[in-house]
C-alpha cells in the first residue's frame, strides 16, 4: 500500500540529490501522535517508544542510496493465545537501497528474489519515516504469544483430553445406552 506524504504517520523526508558525497546521519524519536497513529496502522495496541538512528550514503559509483539503520521500539500487543495485551521490545538493525529511475517504469516489474536489489526510487524524495514504519512492521510477530500463552495452551489441552470422555458419556447417556 502506497501512502501520500499526508497520510504517512512518521514522515521524515529527505532530497536525495542533497545526500553529501559522505552521507549524512539521521535520528528520529516518534513523538506520541505519530506511535498512536502508526500503532493504529500496524493494528497494535500501543507504541510506547520508536527511535531511529542511522546514515544515509551514496555508495561508491553515486547511482545506489543506502539506508543503515538501527530501530528501538517499545510495542504492545495482543496474544494470539490469551487475548491480552503484552509489551514487547524491539532492537533491531536494518539496510536499505534504492536507486534513482531513469524513467517512470510502466507494465510488469521482474523481482529476483534471491537477488538484494535495490529498490526504485521514484522522484527526488526518500521518506526515511516511511522506512522506520516499514521495518518496524516487517519486524512485528504476525502472531504474538505472550508471556502466559505457553501456561494457557497447556491448560487448554488438558480441558480439551478430559473433553471428549465427558462428551461420550454425554451420547451414550443421551442415546439410552447406559
Amino acid at each position: 500500500m502506497t501512502l501520500s506524504a499526508d497520510e504517512r504517520e512518521l514522515s521524515r523526508t529527505i532530497e536525495v540529490m542533497r545526500v553529501p558525497p559522505g552521507g549524512r546521519s539521521f535520528a528520529i524519536v516518534a513523538s506520541p501522535s505519530e506511535r498512536e497513529a502508526l500503532a493504529r496502522r500496524l493494528r497494535v495496541e500501543s507504541i510506547g517508544k520508536l527511535e531511529a538512528r542511522g546514515r544515509v550514503a551514496w555508495l561508491p559509483g553515486g547511482q545506489i542510496l543506502e539506508v543503515d539503520g538501527r530501530i528501538e521500539a517499545r510495542v504492545t500487543q495482543l496474544c494470539v493465545v490469551t487475548l491480552e495485551p503484552f509489551e514487547q521490545t524491539l532492537a533491531f538493525s536494518f539496510t536499505r537501497r534504492f536507486t534513482p529511475l531513469k524513467e517512470p517504469q510502466t507494465g510488469e516489474v521482474v523481482i529476483d528474489v534471491e537477488r538484494d536489489e535495490p529498490e526504485p526510487l521514484e522522484g527526488t524524495v526518500l521518506d526515511l519515516g516511511e522506512i522506520v514504519a516499514e521495518e518496524l512492521a516487517l519486524a512485528l510477530d504476525p502472531y504474538p504469544r505472550g508471556p502466559m500463552a505457553d501456561a494457557a495452551m497447556r491448560a487448554w489441552e488438558e480441558t480439551a483430553r478430559d473433553e471428549p470422555a465427558a462428551t461420550s458419556e454425554s451420547a451414550t447417556i443421551a442415546s439410552g445406552r447406559h
